[in-house]
């Protein structure tokens, strides 16, 4: 650790950000104000005010996925351990606990309930069984996995659900057949569970294909992306597997009452399997009409973000207001919704 005032000798940072050709595309670029949005678009301020109401349960979900080298000759081989989560936590009776401190733990251990799946995947340099190429041995250990997995046990499986949600991808964009070396380039064609290749070779096609995770394999090293990305549609998936568990009764629509669901990360789907996100929004949609004619209320789902863009873009506009003013720019609860015009540069009117 340095002295105060004291710098490395060698600064390659400054050297690139002090070059004439950075300072000529900075110069070039249309810029943002430290108070407004781009292009001068404010971000639009809610008028959602909060209700006062509180939820007694909340379901929380959040994943984690950790790459571990594998010892199998080859160099580079690993695979990824991923694991879903979800606690339900009764707030309701801690609240109730907290108001005669000190808490016991074990009491305050009943509020939780927790649950979890995992499953092993293969990346670069791992091949299992009789596959022929890691790629192929991705694809059917995720189907494999999800396929076995249930999260409660008169529920149905991760892939029934991942399969509802199949039913809503657009048919519009032909996707190629996932086994790159197919005599005839045949379209793949999603089904329900295991269907065969159109080619002489007839080899498997699973329904899980059409996420096009697979296609993220680094063949010569880390596949992290690829490996988030199948843990972000696990962690979603679990979600309506749980609300499709509750629609299947009726007397179950009482739960969600007093129910929040909080997802760690956006609600979002990115990278291959972004088609998911839409089709999740449209069962959403009929999940919460059916509880509107049951129980006369929405759902209440959020996702948490507490880092990436979005977060550090916040801070930006709010940290001028506070350095100048001695107080934030947005107030606490303050709802703000970024449109499109307001995300995207746009050319100049």
């Amino acid at each position: 650790m340095g002295y105060d005032g004291e710098f490395a000798g060698y600064r390659p940072l400054a050297r690139i950000v002090n070059s004439e050709r950075v300072k000529n595309i900075v110069a070039r670029c249309r810029k943002q104000l430290p108070n407004d949005g781009p292009s001068g678009v404010e971000p639009l301020i809610s008028d959602v005010s909060p209700s006062g109401w509180l939820p007694d349960l909340i379901l929380a979900v959040d994943g984690s996925y950790h790459q571990v080298p594998v010892e199998n000759g080859y160099p580079g081989a690993e695979l990824a351990y991923v694991t879903v989560a979800s606690v339900l936590l009764n707030i309701k009776k801690q609240r109730e606990l907290d108001r005669s401190r000190p808490v016991e733990p074990l009491a305050s251990r009943r509020t939780e309930e927790a649950g979890s799946i995992d499953c092993a995947l293969p990346g670069c340099n791992v091949v299992v069984d009789e596959e022929r190429t890691p790629k192929a041995s991705f694809r059917r250990v995720f189907f494999e996995a999800i396929q076995q997995e249930r999260q409660l046990s008169d529920g149905e499986t991760l892939l029934e659900t991942y399969e509802a949600l199949l039913a809503y991808k657009p048919k519009g964009r032909p996707q190629q057949c996932p086994y790159e070396d197919c005599p005839t380039g045949a379209p793949y064609q999603p089904a329900p569970g295991a269907s065969r290749c159109t080619c002489e070779r007839k080899r498997l096609w699973y329904s899980t294909d059409a996420l096009r995770i697979h296609e993220g394999l680094n063949p010569t090293g880390p596949s992290g992306a690829m490996f988030a990305e199948a843990m972000q549609v696990w962690e979603r998936i679990w979600v309506i597997n749980f609300l499709r568990w509750v629609e299947r009764e009726q007397r179950r629509f009482r739960i969600l009452r007093n129910l929040a669901v909080v997802l760690d990360g956006p609600l979002a789907v990115f990278g291959h399997p972004a088609w998911l996100a839409p089709a999740i929004g449209s069962e959403l949609r009929r999940i919460n009409e059916r509880a509107r004619e049951v129980i006369g209320q929405d759902l209440l789902l959020v996702g948490v973000e507490k880092s990436g863009a979005f977060v550090d873009h916040f801070e930006r506009l709010d940290a001028p207001s506070r350095r100048t003013e001695g107080a934030a720019r947005f107030k606490p609860q303050t709802a703000i919704l970024l449109t499109n015009d307001y995300m995207v540069p746009s050319s100049p009117s």
